[in-house]
């Protein structure tokens, strides 16, 4: 009865928490199709908000692929998919510079704080593969979220209004992890969707130019784990839910991202336990039934791409695992 009653709070806390983040498809998982050019309208419910923006994703078997694509190499914060964008753009008019966006899954509330975050990475570039075809050679500043009521389009990009709700002053210049840029604001309209990009013109962008090739055009950033809460704790959780780990973690999960199955191998837990996997969601997608092997693989080639929670529980314990099925 007990674990009856942990599992009931559990699925509670997670529909309570993924309901928080009012950006839907926040790590860009849910997708209509496998990317195979300039499309991010494939990523559900994400659309141009000036110019073209890519989306990448592990299913895509050319150019546009996750971690090893056309712009560089880097693996997903969550999940297995990203966007990208041309951040800054030297040339005049800047023809090029990208912006993404999409709808919340409400208004703001006007007078309310929110919590805003999201992760960049600059892609790694090895310099002796510079070429004169190749622009994407600066670092910059000023990557940010604009809340609007607007919902731009390819031709009809924002404004650069030297304005955005949150920002970074820093130049991101990492290129081997995803730097989280975050902050917070009150709400002075009823913003309806958001926007991501940088919103000030040249002179108020700070840039290092990091190789010197024949062009000199173009920073490019990734963009994923996109929140919007007015929980403090919530945009600090990778996708609104947390991975928990106690002291001594008796179970090991692998692979993870998960193809057809994953293994999972019991060192230390000397009772059998009860498995169930969730969709984040808060929904039940496989029964629960009882392991008492120390070795034991679970099939998941029934399952959709996309993230999933596993719970692990025993009459005394509960643990909870994220995983990624490809």
């Amino acid at each position: 009865m007990k674990s009856i009653y942990t599992i009931l709070f559990f699925l509670a806390l997670v529909n309570t928490i993924h309901s928080q983040n009012l950006v839907p498809n926040p790590s860009f998982e849910e997708f209509t199709l496998c990317p195979d050019g300039e499309n991010i309208n494939n990523s559900n419910g994400w659309s141009t908000y000036g110019s073209s923006p890519e989306y990448f994703n592990s299913c895509a078997i050319n150019k546009w692929n996750v971690p090893n694509n056309y712009i560089g190499y880097q693996k997903a914060s969550t999940g297995n998919a990203y966007v990208g964008i041309i951040a800054y753009d030297k040339s005049v008019p800047h023809t090029d510079k990208e912006y993404f966006g999409r709808q919340l899954s409400q208004n703001l509330t006007i007078g309310k704080k929110y919590y805003v975050s999201f992760k960049v990475n600059l892609p790694k570039k090895d310099p002796s593969k510079i070429n004169k075809n190749d622009c994407v050679v600066f670092a910059c500043n000023k990557l940010g979220v604009l809340f609007t009521n607007t919902m731009y389009g390819e031709f009809n990009p924002p404004s650069e209004n030297n304005f955005a709700h949150i920002y970074t002053d820093s130049i991101i210049t990492d290129t081997s992890g995803w730097v989280t840029i975050s902050g917070s604001f009150v709400a002075d309209s009823a913003y309806n969707n958001i926007a991501l990009g940088v919103f000030f013109d040249n002179n108020n962008v700070d840039t290092v130019r990091l190789f010197k090739p024949d062009c000199d055009l173009f920073a490019y950033y990734f963009f994923d784990d996109i929140c919007v809460s007015t929980d403090s704790l919530m945009c600090n959780k990778l996708t609104g839910i947390e991975d928990v780990f106690y002291k001594s973690n008796p179970f090991s999960i692998y692979p993870n991202p998960v193809n057809d199955h994953f293994l999972i191998e019991n060192e230390f837990f000397n009772q059998a336990y009860n498995l169930s996997i969730y969709s984040l969601s808060g929904q039940k997608l496989q029964s629960e039934y009882v392991v008492n092997e120390k070795s034991k693989a679970i099939n998941m080639k029934e399952f959709e791409r996309g993230l999933y929670i596993v719970n692990i529980s025993s009459s005394s314990e509960n643990y909870y695992y994220k995983i990624s099925k490809q």
